[in-house]
């Protein structure tokens, strides 16, 4: 039986004479072109890991037997096509792995699964394939399917939109980045071939916040890859930039004042700034004044959040914190278990901060447009700010600072708000201590659903949130702060009733034998934490 590999298959129709007017030729959105030696290096990594070809469905079953090839978990983050032969459907335990990383980071953005095409083959297959498919790799050389080896994988491409192709570009760009994977983009079958390099398992997952496909700023340069764990990025020149001369003796003050404390590393904060990637972001426009003439209905007293524009109780809002929590239900769990913090409270402080991440047409960047550091160093510097903000901007810069050195984060690359404060709840750098490792990969990662999850449920647990009411209220004013009408407030507790009712008329039907065994390994990070939690007193 042929295989049909990465494209479904087409009826032929007779040919019609149409007129046709002028089209442009499409524009190629690839990110991983392949090149003449894509196959070469593919085997090369294969051969480094003194894999086999598989000849035929004898030594297929064989591999399998032995556990050296496993099916491909198929749930709600991954799926398999239905042409895809049952036999056909096996990987390395490392890929199987690797596609649920993947999955997961992608079900969480569009609440759909990644789609495999085409897993392992034999050389037999490789031999029917070659017959129709002219663009089959050989069986043999320096130019052989890795496939053959069980080590690479195709994803379907075709038919997703542009935001959800340029999502898995840059999550392949992270791992291609670390040199766990090989990826081309196959044109005229479109398809992500991807071939896994080493054991994943074992190797460290890349720094590559949630969220970040929202920034065509901070899009990653895969000529530029991440230095080794403990090792300074080098220096790049940085362009010049229009500031006033005010402008720029606070810049070379803040410089200083960083330097001159203890805690930080002044060569690094001197890479910071000489980044090519840092620039002082442009302030936003002063507001309108109020127009004149005919006096227009005031709106002052009204929640904003609450207002129709902004969705908070839709269906379709609701229903975005349903997937969230059918991605993240263990950490969830973990967090009422550990804090006491129900999943609907920690939904609505999602959902008003960005939106659970996902861009949206009234948010198109819910995460930032512009790295935490420079906005900082913009609220520093700027010729209008006062001595208060000053000080507010120095010390969230120091906070930020260590927390990037202390989590191995590309400071440059973390977007942020006006105020510094990142990832999926908007933490300010002076509450990262407050952070949790929830997803124990010893990386603390505010823009992993995970970490986000744990941390602000440690947040409001340490401010006071128990099962009084009252208590409640006061933890949760705490995080947005200086709110008279306790609008943030009174948002984060309509949207938490209204995601109670909603899920308990659309429960989620959970298989927790089928998630991966990683989806949750908090191990001692939560025990330490424990045990930390008794030597502070609620605030």
């Amino acid at each position: 039986m042929l295989l049909l590999l990465c494209v479904p298959a087409y009826t032929v129709a007779a040919p019609v004479r149409v007129k046709h007017k002028h089209q442009s030729k499409p524009v190629d959105d690839r990110m991983f072109v392949p090149t003449p030696d894509s196959l070469v290096f593919q085997n090369e990594a294969i051969d480094a890991m003194g894999l086999p070809r598989i000849r035929d469905d004898r030594q297929l079953r064989s591999l399998i037997s032995e556990n050296a090839l496993v099916p491909v978990t198929q749930n709600q983050y991954v799926r398999i096509s239905p042409k895809l032969e049952a036999k056909r459907r096996y990987v390395k335990p490392s890929v199987d792995a690797f596609l649920q990383e993947l999955g997961q980071r992608y079900y969480a953005q569009f609440g759909e699964p990644i789609q495999v095409n085409s897993a392992v083959r034999t050389i037999k297959t490789q031999i029917s394939l070659m017959r129709w498919n002219r663009n089959a790799a050989p069986i043999h050389g320096e130019k052989a399917s890795a496939h053959l080896a069980g080590v690479a994988v195709d994803l379907q491409r075709r038919g997703l939109t542009p935001q959800q192709i340029r999502f898995i570009q840059q999550r392949l760009s992270a791992f291609v980045q670390s040199k766990m994977v090989i990826v081309e983009e196959e044109l005229k079958q479109p398809c992500f071939h991807i071939v896994v390099t080493g054991d994943y398992a074992s190797s460290p997952v890349p720094n590559f916040p949630l969220g970040m496909q929202s920034f065509d700023l901070l899009f990653p340069r895969p000529d530029q890859p991440r230095p080794p764990d403990g090792a300074e990025e080098p220096a790049k020149p940085r362009e010049p930039v229009k500031t006033s001369s005010l402008e720029q003796r606070r810049e070379t003050e803040l410089q200083r004042k960083l330097c001159e404390d203890k805690e930080l590393n002044c060569e690094y904060v001197t890479s910071l700034f000489a980044d090519s990637r840092f620039e002082l972001t442009v302030p936003p426009p002063s507001s309108p004044p109020p127009p004149t003439g005919e006096a227009q209905p005031r709106d002052r007293e009204r929640n904003p959040y609450l207002a129709r524009r902004f969705g908070l109780l839709t269906a379709e809002s609701l229903e975005r914190g349903r997937q969230f929590v059918a991605v993240h239900a263990l950490t969830f769990d973990a967090a009422y278990t550990i804090y006491g913090v129900p999943k609907e409270v920690i939904l609505g402080h999602l959902r008003i901060e960005t939106d659970f991440g996902i861009a949206t047409p009234r948010t198109r960047h819910p995460l930032g447009t512009a790295p935490a550091f420079n906005r900082l160093v913009t609220l520093y510097v700027h010729r209008s700010t006062t001595h208060n903000r000053q000080r507010f901007a120095l010390t969230q810069l120091k906070d930020l600072i260590k927390a990037a050195r202390a989590n191995r984060w590309d400071l440059l690359a973390i977007p942020g708000s006006s105020t510094g404060a990142i990832g999926l709840l908007q933490f300010e750098p002076e509450n990262f201590y407050i952070a949790v490792d929830g997803d124990g990969d010893g990386i603390i990662d505010l823009f992993d659903g995970d970490d986000a999850i744990l941390s602000l449920a440690h947040f409001l647990y340490l401010h006071g949130f128990d099962d009084n009411p009252k208590h409640q209220e006061k933890a949760i004013y705490s995080y947005y702060g200086k709110d008279p009408h306790k609008y943030y407030m009174k948002a984060v507790l309509a949207y938490a009733g209204a995601e109670a009712s909603y899920l308990a008329g659309n429960p989620i039907a959970l298989k927790l034998m089928s998630l991966p065994e990683t989806d949750f390994p908090l191990g001692m990070q939560l025990f330490d934490l424990l045990l930390l939690q008794d030597q502070k007193e609620p605030l």
